[in-house]
């Protein structure tokens, strides 16, 4: 019979891993860059559409991000309890915004001349407060 080794397959699992973080990192840090854009720059239809592609495909995996925020405002303004429970549903409401949001921007960014859905979210980037 055979010996098989599996070592290494730990690593390699941790590896990859830290790259998908990374580059999760990485177009988070590009899309926040794309709005600081300064005054004498104009914004061309190649960064239109690149900007939506970006939006899109940072809001879609991290739509879940809404429902910790949502319960943590709630819990601010009202108890432990009914701030959960509140925050929660709110929650789960706002991610789904957000995930619809991302699919549109991101199916229809060839055509940045179509209007965004930014009114139904607070930031187009989730948690972009934060870094202002």
């Amino acid at each position: 019979m055979r010996n098989l080794k599996l070592s290494g397959s730990g690593s390699q699992r941790a590896n990859s891993g830290m790259w998908i973080f990374l580059l999760i990192v990485l177009f988070l840090m590009i899309a926040i860059s794309a709005d600081a854009a300064g005054p004498l720059y104009k914004t061309t239809r190649a960064s239109q559409i690149t900007n939506k592609l970006l939006r899109g495909v940072i809001n879609i995996p991290f739509c879940f991000m809404e429902i910790p925020r949502s319960i943590n405002q709630n819990v601010q303004n009202t108890d432990i309890f009914t701030g959960t429970f509140v925050g929660l549903g709110e929650g789960v409401f706002k991610s789904s915004k957000r995930l619809c949001y991302g699919v549109f921007e991101t199916v229809t960014f060839p055509s940045p001349e179509l209007k965004t859905l930014n009114p139904w979210v607070d930031y187009p980037i989730p948690f972009k407060e934060l870094s202002e």
